[in-house]
């Protein structure tokens, strides 16, 4: 018991001594670095009014600016659309709210619309059915 207590009367003793902390290791007091602070702030502040003052140097007027002129745009080939349907390219077929579609040839169609000179019978997940010339043929999806 008596370890304990002269370890209270030890720590009693320091907290009437009150002496100062020791310095704190590798960095300086927080008072020190404010007027430094201030000082950098204050020429910060004299050299924006300085030059002010002098005035900014005019920007380049648009007249001296050589005008570049743009180059031509390359137009893609285009490339003759059939027009039978023994050329009918289908792309894909999705599945719609109001049934299915079908993508020929960058063109979406459903049941019922004419493409190529061909009318759409039926869409399928797999293929259409087209009449074409008063015939019903299938054709798959991928197949040309």
């Amino acid at each position: 018991m008596s370890i304990i207590h002269d370890a209270l009367k030890k720590a009693q003793n320091g907290l009437q001594d009150k002496t100062p902390p020791p310095p704190r290791p590798g960095g300086a007091k927080p008072l020190t670095v404010a007027p430094a602070v201030l000082i950098l702030l204050a020429a910060a502040v004299l050299t924006a009014g300085y030059v002010y003052r002098q005035g900014a140097p005019s920007p380049v007027p648009y007249s001296s600016v050589p005008k570049i002129e743009p180059l031509p745009l390359l137009e893609p080939k285009a490339e003759p659309r059939p027009e039978h349907a023994d050329t009918l390219n289908i792309h894909g077929i999705m599945s719609d709210p109001n049934g299915n579609v079908v993508l020929i040839d960058n063109g979406i169609y459903a049941e019922g619309d004419e493409v190529q000179g061909v009318k759409i019978i039926k869409i399928s997940l797999d293929g259409i059915v087209i009449l074409k010339d008063g015939k019903e043929e299938t054709i798959r999806v991928g197949q040309h």
